[in-house]
């Protein structure tokens, strides 16, 4: 276990790995966080603006991932209801297949 003064406690097993958290409809989840490295512990600047960037902003970019998700359910709701036996499965895989797009229109 190692202590960054960025990212906080990280141990590395093949990459560098940490928790932090994220406000997301209005609740506190602990995420894990993921870093690329080697196991010097030797992060890029990069690395390091972009966790750093991710903080500062955290509220516009969990802002603007509900609001997707809002907008997706609201294109989507009624296709769902018009299903007269859909279980949990299929509503999960068909959030699976989606949310990585919806994903990409915030990058």
């Amino acid at each position: 276990m190692n202590h960054d003064d960025l990212f906080g406690e990280i141990e590395f097993d093949l990459y560098w790995s940490g928790k932090t958290s994220i406000v997301m409809f209005g609740k506190k989840h602990e995420i894990i966080l993921s870093i690329d490295g080697e196991e010097d512990a030797n992060f890029s600047p990069i690395q390091r603006e972009a966790y750093t960037n991710f903080m500062t902003n955290m509220g516009e970019i969990t802002n603007a991932v509900e609001l997707g998700i809002q907008k997706y359910y609201e294109e989507n709701v009624e296709e769902y209801r018009d299903i007269e036996e859909i279980g949990y499965e299929a509503v999960m895989l068909a959030l699976e297949e989606t949310i990585p797009e919806i994903a990409k229109s915030f990058q």
